[in-house]
């Protein structure tokens, strides 16, 4: 073992215990009574973190899966198939997200929780096993499938929270959960897959799923996240609506393809075409979520305590989103590479926080149903993630560094266009 990889282990596992004392804090806040407002956003981190140690071990590797079962070269004619499983996985996880969003309006969120951790087992279990391409591919698609369920439930959790502040304390919580869970498991994960193999990764996943399940159990059902009004709005409406629309098409979308095409998808195959080991990949995801866990809650309590800035976080993570991407054409390489992930993690560690807040606090969806809008704004995220392996294929066929320009010249003109469509938004703040 290298000095490199005992300090990142080392690492990882102080993150695991300085979660596994915000469980049993979580714990303790359970047997005291239902989970109030001052409590919420403190269960779900645990929860955050099991859920998220189970999905994200394979996180760094799946394109190289994909590549050693379809017994395929690296090349640009390859390059779609690379990224087929990661797009096929989004594309259900999109679509079951929606219909999550209702069930959390209807039924709380533990019903679309558990149905969805049923069927991500199944489709983890399947990833293990699969011996081709084609059998790996729909093991992906379970993945998706209970993922998108069992997201949205999360989310739906701390939307019932009733004020803007609480919703962006609770966010910053679920979001410095999931990534304390993906900085512990990108760096085992990949250490595991090189010593074990990928398939066995898989298996263990399945195994610490069980973890989450059982900590859910002790949370109680919050209903439902809001009540929409009598005459309701249709989905038509919804996107109608000028401000939600623009959010999700000029910054959620563009946001979410950088991350997923470049993070999940291009660097692991620029990484391994290097040289690079699973384990020193798990790496660059590990620089990755630090900058998220640690700058995602002061993020959420600036904006918490000044929700008017909520444009103005929204904008600023966008320009560092791009500025990655056009930082990294310049130059290219495994260095400059690293550089673009960590502005990626400034970037998401406003951008994630500021965009859930403003689209719960807009009236658009408050007409709507805060559950029902969710489903919907995950649906655009999810479409995001599930082009950002395409368009990063296009990347690889048309050059790296000139593609990777114009993903990021694109992504400013998007925000360019959302700060002057944007001034008049109809926000709630309260």
């Amino acid at each position: 073992m290298t000095p490199i990889d005992a300090v990142t282990l080392s690492l990882a596992g102080f993150f695991f215990l300085v979660e596994m004392l915000h469980l049993a804090r979580a714990l303790k806040q359970v047997q005291r009574g239902p989970a109030g407002e001052d409590s919420r956003a403190a269960l779900i981190r645990p929860l955050a973190f099991l859920f998220f140690l189970s999905t994200d071990l394979s996180v760094s590797f799946i394109p190289l899966a994909a590549r050693d079962l379809g017994g395929l070269a690296s090349g640009t004619g390859n390059a779609f198939l690379f990224g087929l499983p990661i797009t096929v996985e989004m594309l259900c996880a999109s679509v079951t997200a929606v219909c999550g969003g209702h069930l959390v309006d209807s039924r709380g969120w533990k019903v679309p929780f558990y149905a969805g951790l049923a069927v991500l087992l199944a489709g983890m279990t399947l990833s293990g096993a699969a011996a081709s391409l084609w059998v790996f591919i729909p093991a992906r698609a379970l993945v998706g499938t209970g993922y998108g369920f069992a997201w949205m439930a999360m989310r739906g959790y701390v939307s019932a929270e009733k004020s803007a502040a609480a919703k962006a304390k609770g966010f910053s919580q679920l979001n410095a959960g999931i990534y304390a869970g993906n900085i512990c498991a990108c760096v085992t994960g990949g250490h595991l897959a090189e010593s074990l193999g990928f398939s066995t990764v898989f298996f263990i996943a399945a195994g610490v799923l069980s973890l989450a399940a059982l900590f859910g159990l002790r949370l109680g059902n919050s209903g439902r996240a809001s009540s929409p009004d009598t005459a309701g709005r249709g989905v038509r409406a919804f996107f109608g609506d000028a401000s939600v629309l623009s959010l999700c098409l000029l910054v959620t979308i563009p946001s979410t393809i950088c991350l997923v095409g470049f993070l999940n998808y291009y660097f692991p195959l620029l990484a391994m075409d290097k040289g690079l080991t699973p384990a020193v990949i798990g790496k660059a995801f590990l620089v990755y979520g630090i900058c998220v866990i640690y700058l995602g809650p002061y993020f959420g309590r600036l904006i918490a305590r000044d929700p008017g800035r909520l444009r103005f976080f929204l904008l600023a993570g966008g320009c560092t989103g791009a500025l990655s991407m056009l930082m990294f054409s310049a130059t290219g390489g495994i260095a400059a590479g690293v550089v673009a992930i960590v502005l990626l993690g400034v970037a998401d560690s406003m951008g994630f926080v500021a965009q859930n807040t403003f689209l719960l606090s807009l009236a658009a969806t408050r007409a709507y149903g805060e559950g029902k809008a969710l489903g919907m704004f995950s649906m655009a995220k999810k479409t995001g993630q599930m082009l950002g392996p395409l368009v990063f294929a296009w990347v690889l066929a048309v050059g790296p560094q000139a593609g990777i320009f114009a993903v990021g010249a694109l992504y400013l003109l998007s925000l360019a266009v959302f700060a002057q469509g944007s001034r008049r938004a109809a926000v709630v703040l309260e």
